[in-house]
């Protein structure tokens, strides 16, 4: 049986706040010009056109008190709390709007910055945990947060990587809960990896919550000695049923920080399509067979080991974990099959976590594709490439175990050289080196400067969106624009108070979608409220208003505004009516003089919504898959607003619960602290 392995390792407040203010240093020197404002994490694609718009939204909503529940301005009305991605309910989102400067994009970056940070902390806390010297989890934390694929997300999918820089956490809450000597203990380190859970997940994606658990999973086995001895489950039976519990615990407290979210991206997705490059997937939204495997990296890939380029995928996964990394991982595999360390079933388990991502990311290889995709919660993982976020967080580990190898070994063959001088000189060494590396791997690909011709500017300065906003602040009654995402930022509705009909999503509601077609002369579009439409070709029999080189924009006569009246023939017309207000979950119409009759929201079906006409509910109905309501009665106000039955419930549970649990942090931090300043 391994000793080292049995307990939790504790650590001294001085050598965390050492690890806390070298790992602020690394932040400053790695991301100087994002501090100084010269540069950006914001690139093309899903990180300009999802990310940072999604977090402005939810920024802006922070600072003005209320939740970030619907979008009015995509999509033409579409749920924005049940996308996920869009982590409304982040509370190191909320954290961030409040403290951060208020310029948005800014703000985003620090957001962002403020997650290496994390990643690099709580992994420095797991390594020390499970018994790593602080050189060695200095190190793997360094390669981990800033050194891998991870580090590289940041430029890709930002929720993705916000998600993923709390799989240390998750792993330290498991193997606490299965290592702790007492039950107290056990209990909290059950409600610390529930509460990683709820993080990763409310960080907006669900794909880095499902890799935290995996990798949570494979490093069990070293929390329990013998497990993989034929006896074990004999001996260890009246355990095993305690850590069943616990793990329910986990269940539990995960639920309840994340409740409100886990609600509403489960009817969501049941009620929706969800892209996955060639089309769309419906619930429960595994991906077909044959575009996984097409996703897979291919054995080229393995370069990337060595050069931290892509491995040939389409999400651009990496093998890389610095070359510095490789090497010391190596030591530690050879000392471990040597048997010449304690820490033998550490690299067991993060060799066989290493090997397991490899063949998730190889998938082509038949038939793992097949197994694959037949296994819970990892059939959702549509890229096999980012089960190798789950090989840089193994490989780091194992690079620390390797850096206390090779003391070991310098020790064994230079006895008489005091071990803080010799040992100290190879950690210093493995780490500058390690620390060279990343800071010519790292900014080049995740930095990029702000100025005239790159992404910020062209979606904050784009002249059609600008037009768009002059015109809808022009007209008194709220109309929307459709533009192909080419040629107007796809969701500039979650920055500027504009209503696009288009917007770029992973998903959409199977209601718009079968709703929804790109024809300008549709009468659909009329009832929408598509007044303005984009093109980069030119349309007969539309008034054009301006142009752009090859970009056209035009006006759409017939189009009815956003709320508009039904009359008993079937046809429709506009409402005088003030500028309506629209909130973050509500819509309120003003008319200029009374008004009664079908009025038509050009919203498509969701549940939760509700009205009111001059404060008097009134029930929703649909006409022509749209909302509307009928009063009989002249009215001068109607109100629609996003309220579903399970919001209040579950909102008070989720507070309750993350009250509960910083309320306990608190006390026991204060504790921990009187007792170490008692001790000095």
């Amino acid at each position: 049986m391994i000793a080292s392995n049995s307990k939790v390792r504790p650590i001294s407040l001085p050598k965390f706040g050492l690890i806390v203010l070298i790992h602020a240093l690394l932040c400053f020197v790695f991301f100087r010009h994002i501090w100084a404002g010269t540069h950006s994490f914001a690139t093309g694609g899903d990180s300009i056109d999802q990310s940072y718009m999604w977090l402005t939204k939810v920024f802006h909503a922070v600072r003005s008190g209320e939740f970030a529940l619907w979008d009015f301005g995509v999509m033409s009305g579409v749920s924005f709390v049940g996308e996920l991605q869009t982590s409304p309910l982040y509370p190191v989102a909320w954290i961030a709007g409040l403290i951060f400067p208020g310029d948005t994009f800014r703000t985003v970056d620090l957001f962002l910055l403020l997650h290496y940070f994390i990643a690099a902390i709580c992994m420095s806390v797991f390594c020390l945990r499970i018994g790593l010297s602080t050189t060695a989890a200095l190190l793997a934390s360094i390669i981990y947060a800033y050194g891998t694929g991870f580090s590289l997300r940041v430029a890709g999918q930002p929720n993705l990587f916000a998600g993923l820089a709390w799989m240390p956490l998750v792993s330290l809450g498991f193997y606490g809960l299965a290592a702790a000597a007492g039950i107290k203990q056990r209990i909290s380190y059950a409600v610390l990896a529930g509460t990683g859970v709820a993080l990763s997940f409310l960080a907006g994606h669900a794909h880095s919550t499902v890799l935290a658990l995996m990798a949570a999973f494979f490093i069990l086995p070293y929390a329990m000695p013998g497990l993989l001895r034929l006896n074990w489950l004999k001996t260890n039976l009246p355990r095993l049923k305690e850590l069943a519990k616990l793990f329910c615990l986990v269940g539990l407290v995960a639920l309840i920080l994340m409740l409100p979210q886990f609600i509403a991206t489960s009817e969501y997705l049941v009620l929706s399509y969800k892209w996955y490059g060639p089309g769309y997937t419906s619930f429960p939204h595994i991906v077909p067979l044959d575009f996984f495997i097409a996703s897979t990296v291919p054995f080229r890939g393995l370069v990337s080991l060595f050069t931290g380029g892509s491995g040939g995928d389409p999400d651009g996964a990496t093998f890389f974990f610095t070359r510095m990394g490789l090497i010391l991982a190596a030591v530690a595999i050879v000392t471990a099959a040597l048997n010449r360390t304690e820490q033998k079933v550490l690299v067991l388990c993060c060799a066989v976590l290493a090997i397991f991502a490899t063949s998730f990311a190889f998938s082509f290889i038949s038939p793992l594709a097949y197994i694959y995709m037949h296994l819970p919660l990892l059939n959702l993982v549509r890229s096999p490439g980012r089960a190798l976020f789950m090989f840089g967080f193994a490989g780091a580990i194992l690079a620390g175990i390797g850096l206390d190898c090779a003391r070991m070994w310098v020790r064994s063959a230079a006895p008489k050289i005091p071990d803080f001088a010799l040992g100290g000189l190879i950690s210093g060494i493995a780490i500058l080196i390690a620390v060279f590396e990343i800071g010519n791997f790292l900014p080049p690909r995740t930095q990029f400067a702000i100025g005239p011709d790159s992404v910020i500017p062209s979606v904050s300065n784009n002249p059609v969106a600008q037009k768009l906003l002059a015109l809808s602040e022009a007209s008194p009654e709220p109309y929307r624009f459709y533009a192909p995402e080419e040629l107007v930022p796809p969701n500039i509705g979650d920055l500027y108070p504009i209503l696009s009909a288009h917007g770029h999503r992973s998903s959409r509601t199977v209601a718009y979608h079968s709703y929804f077609d790109f024809n300008p002369k549709s009468e659909k579009m009329d009832e929408l409220g598509v007044k303005w439409w984009v093109s980069d070709k030119e349309l007969q029999d539309l008034p054009l208003i301006a142009q752009w080189n090859s970009t056209y924009l035009y006006e759409r006569p017939t189009a009815f505004p956003v709320l508009w009246r039904a009359d008993q023939d079937g046809s429709g017309h506009a409402i005088p009516m003030q500028p309506p207000h629209v909130g973050q979950n509500e819509v309120v119409f003003n008319f200029t003089s009374p008004e009664h009759g079908t009025f038509v929201f050009g919203q498509t079906a969701y549940p939760g919504w509700y009205a009111s006409a001059d404060g008097i509910p009134l029930p929703i109905v649909m006409r022509k898959e749209l909302q509307s309501v009928t009063s009989l009665s002249p009215i001068k106000e109607l109100r629609f607003f996003y309220e579903p039955i399970w919001w209040r419930p579950a909102l008070f549970i989720f507070l309750l619960g993350w009250g509960a649990l910083l309320i306990s942090m608190g006390v026991a931090g204060t504790r921990h602290t009187l007792r170490t300043f008692r001790a000095i």
